[in-house]
């Protein structure tokens, strides 16, 4: 499983995700509330499904915030949870379980950076 350290992507690319919603920031601010709502759940239902040994669920999880991720432009967590959901493909629960630790802090720095670009629009 490759290592995409977060330090290399940014965590939110604002400018990137108001472009692409034609610069319209009331659409904005409800993108990145829908996708906040969800990352938190949605982490812990990932989490819960590889203790549990249960990869199907959490296969379907990791794409889940992966595409939430992309879609709200959190680039550093689409790509550690594309490595986890290629991980759980090839049967990597060793370094699924390494990743996960990875996206906890990931997830919560993800949460903080979109909260404090929201106080600011």
């Amino acid at each position: 499983m490759k290592d995409s350290s977060r330090h290399e992507l940014k965590l939110f690319a604002a400018e990137s995700l108001l472009s692409r919603l034609m610069d319209d920031e009331e659409l904005m601010r409800k993108v990145l509330q829908a996708c906040l709502q969800d990352l938190s759940r949605n982490f812990e239902l990932l989490k819960s499904s590889v203790e549990a040994g249960d990869e199907s669920t959490a296969g379907k999880v990791a794409h889940t915030l992966k595409g939430s991720a992309k879609n709200a432009d959190l680039r550093a967590l689409a790509a550690i949870a594309l490595e986890i959901e290629e991980g759980l493909k090839a049967g990597d629960r060793v370094g699924v379980e390494r990743r996960l630790e990875d996206l906890s802090t990931v997830v919560r720095d993800s949460i903080r950076e979109v909260e404090r670009y929201l106080t600011g629009i």
